[in-house]
């Protein structure tokens, strides 16, 4: 089974009679809860064991670049191929793929898709990441921060597995602790910032 949407707000809000006046704040995150919301309805409704979206290899990478000039904390870099959100399981099966690669597949195939036209503005954070930054790396230099990305997520992984088996209640255990081991024990949750 498979829905698609146009995530143009406009459009998105006419679906889901949502005022558009009615929206404050990030508006970003905003319209991702609330496009989350529309697919956990259907999610639930069809009583579906997942969710895939169609999240692409440059989308990881603007991400990376967002969480970096933020100096975020964030419990994965980029995006995570699966994730638990909004008490579902999603998936993002084309990761690997440029959005030059998959607009190639769909229009070769005929398959309907629509592009947010707030996408083409640079007045989202992301969006300057995108157009000044992520549209003119090669499909290399993207493999390249991948391969960045990958490290950095693997380093969390070691730590989260390290940090299961430490006592943060034992001064032996904490002063066996190297600076950096340390410094990310103090993240009650093991966040991590980018520096």
């Amino acid at each position: 089974y498979v829905v698609t949407i146009d995530n143009n707000i406009t459009e998105l809000a006419n679906v889901l009679n949502i005022d558009k006046g009615s929206i404050n704040g990030n508006v970003e995150s905003i319209c991702r809860d609330i496009r989350y919301n529309y697919f956990k309805n259907i999610y639930e409704e069809g009583n579906f064991d997942a969710l895939l979206i169609a999240h692409h290899l440059n989308d990881h990478i603007e991400t990376y670049y967002l969480q970096k000039s933020r100096k975020s904390k964030v419990s994965h870099f980029g995006l995570a191929e699966k994730r638990h959100i909004f008490s579902m399981e999603v998936y993002r099966p084309l990761l690997s793929l440029t959005k030059e690669e998959l607009l190639e597949i769909v229009e070769s195939r005929n398959i309907p898709y629509c592009i947010d036209k707030t996408n083409e503005l640079d007045i989202y954070a992301r969006n300057k990441i995108r157009h000044n930054i992520v549209d003119k790396l090669s499909k290399e230099e993207m493999l390249k921060i991948c391969e960045e990305i990958n490290k950095k997520n693997a380093e969390i992984k070691e730590l989260r597995a390290f940090f299961e088996n430490l006592d943060l209640n034992s001064v032996e255990d904490m002063s066996n602790l190297d600076d950096e081991k340390f410094a990310a024990a103090l993240y009650e949750d093991l966040y991590f910032v980018m520096g």
